[in-house]
């Protein structure tokens, strides 16, 4: 709790702060005034809120960042999933989650690989990254887009993590051999605190022989520093 908030919290209950005290039995600690074991709790649930570790979604499991691989993984395959590994990237190995029939049917194996459930990243046996799709069906024009965006930047705003954002461009090799293909990225990313980010992924392909726009898709990352920038 900030000390604005905490000052603004003793100003609606009416008290000064040194009529809160500590007491070291629970017979003391029942005669408490009812307006200070208000802002105990409110102070007890801001620590365990800073002391959880950020969390998303993937398919139906809910994961935090920091989380052991194994624990990830079976948590994942617990709730109906399979997994398939990736090629590393740098120090960091990754993990597709996915409902499609990866062990028998190879052409699925391959489509998981771009079209999936999430991805994930560990590092040093702990998770730190997680990426999916957001709305993979349901952008099929602007306004779709739109609302999927500000569903997205709404969430942002709810967790606090859209104080601090930057945007970045990039323009990416495709994936079909095909140089007549051009991706490109926008990518809004925001400070969660102590070296996380949750990263806004739009991207889109373009056929240059026909200037048709490829289905527009939109992920949406959580992920850490491997060295965290002091604040």
């Amino acid at each position: 709790m900030l000390q604005s908030d905490w000052e603004a919290a003793l100003r609606l209950l009416a008290i000064r702060p040194k009529t809160i005290q500590v007491h070291s039995s629970l017979r003391k600690v029942r005669h408490l005034p009812a307006e200070a074991a208000v802002i105990g709790l409110l102070l007890g649930a801001q620590v365990i809120a800073q002391s959880k570790e950020p969390s998303m979604d993937v398919a139906t499991v809910t994961l935090n960042l920091g989380m052991p691989r194994d624990k990830v993984l079976q948590m994942v395959k617990q709730a109906g999933y399979k997994v398939l590994e990736m090629a590393p990237v740098g120090n960091e190995t990754r993990v597709v989650v996915t409902q499609a029939d990866i062990d028998k049917d190879i052409v699925q194996r391959m489509v998981a690989l771009t079209f999936n459930d999430g991805e994930l990243f560990f590092r040093n046996g702990s998770l730190v990254g997680v990426l999916r799709e957001v709305a993979s069906s349901n952008i099929n024009t602007d306004r779709d887009l739109a609302l999927s965006l500000y569903a997205i930047v709404k969430g942002l705003e709810k967790e606090g993590s859209n104080s601090f954002c930057s945007a970045r461009t990039t323009a990416q090799t495709p994936i079909m051999d095909d140089p007549g293909v051009e991706v490109k990225e926008l990518a809004l990313d925001c400070d969660a605190g102590k070296g996380v980010y949750r990263t806004i992924h739009i991207r889109w392909a373009t056929l240059d022989s026909t200037k048709d726009q490829v289905h527009v898709r939109v992920f949406l990352e959580l992920w850490r520093l491997q060295f965290p920038v002091a604040h």
